[in-house]
């Protein structure tokens, strides 16, 4: 089966788009397609091309691209696709002299072979098939920092912050955590109260080894407490990840489909709060992109996450890749 149209669009967070975003498309028709969505570097150690997050998203799609050109490609190996991209970071990493760097990315990606249409998914990068049918994973460790979040903007509006000052502050101290000796702008007796409001927020959602652990993922931030939970399998807030290591645990994704039963497939980076009701274009996910921004570009509300727009940002880097046969 042909492909009959091919629309893509990536734009990054940077309004004014003088800088380049961290998430990747790739598209080799008849033989691939992808999107893949990479992230910071939590050790500050990265010193390569662009930023952490494009190198790792750049490395595995480049992997892909090699693998799926390889003449022995005809069979899907889901894990030799999940090798073959963490060993292009970690080598990519080598070479660059800063294999300690903490680089990772998620991937959504179409490989069809012969005929049937092959799926792998690694993370919060989504995929939606024949418009309606839908696979998109959310992580615990995600709406635990969410919490956070909402619950560290509201002190700090209450102390008088706002607009993008507000954003910028409370994004910092999420990611690089409350602990009162690391930081001065929320009192001890205040980080305590936000500690209390985030169990309370996540009484009944999370289980009970993440509740366990909140008050130190609090204190420790995205930075400092997220990234333990990367690729295990014996913890509620672990999840799968592209990241130079070894894929495993929850949050991936693979399955096939028959080719005649595949009629259009989208795949999205989670810059788009939702996918849009009706229609696959490109126009359609921007125009559904523009309400969902109009209707909550704070993110504390029906789409409540780790960040929020500013003046000068987006959220979040946006990409979508839609084929219709």
């Amino acid at each position: 089966m042909n492909v009959k149209r091919i629309d893509c669009l990536s734009v990054p967070k940077s309004r004014d788009l003088k800088a380049s975003g961290d998430d990747v498309v790739a598209v080799l028709p008849g033989k691939f397609y992808g999107v893949f969505d990479g992230a910071t570097d939590t050790t500050d150690t990265f010193r390569g091309p662009g930023s952490p997050g494009r190198f790792a998203a750049t490395s595995a799609a480049q992997a892909m691209l090699r693998l799926v050109l390889q003449p022995q490609c005809s069979l899907a190996e889901p894990q030799v696709w999940l090798a073959g991209m963490n060993a292009s970071i970690r080598d990519g990493l080598h070479n660059l002299g800063v294999p300690q760097a903490r680089v990772s990315t998620t991937a959504a990606m179409a490989v069809p072979i012969g005929n049937t249409m092959h799926f792998l998914l690694v993370g919060d990068s989504g995929l939606r098939i024949n418009g309606h049918d839908i696979t998109l994973m959310t992580k615990d460790v995600d709406r635990l920092f969410t919490q956070v979040r909402l619950a560290t903007r509201e002190v700090l509006q209450l102390q008088g912050l706002k607009g993008d000052t507000l954003e910028t502050a409370t994004r910092e101290l999420v990611f690089k955590g409350l602990d009162p000796s690391r930081q001065a702008i929320i009192l001890p007796s205040k980080v305590l109260e936000i500690v209390s409001q985030v169990s309370a927020a996540c009484r009944g959602q999370l289980m009970l080894d993440a509740m366990d652990c909140l008050p130190d993922m609090v204190s420790r931030g995205i930075s400092g407490g997220q990234y333990q939970f990367a690729n295990q399998t014996d913890h509620s807030l672990a999840y799968a990840s592209v990241d130079g290591s070894v894929t495993r645990g929850k949050d991936q994704r693979y399955f096939s489909l028959p080719m005649a039963d595949v009629q259009s497939i989208e795949l999205f980076t989670d810059g788009y709060m939702s996918c849009p009701h009706s229609g696959v274009s490109v126009m359609d996910w921007e125009a559904n992109f523009a309400q969902d921004e109009a209707l909550d570009p704070e993110k504390i509300g029906r789409y409540a996450g780790v960040k929020g727009s500013t003046e000068a940002y987006f959220s979040d880097d946006r990409s979508v890749l839609s084929l219709s046969f």
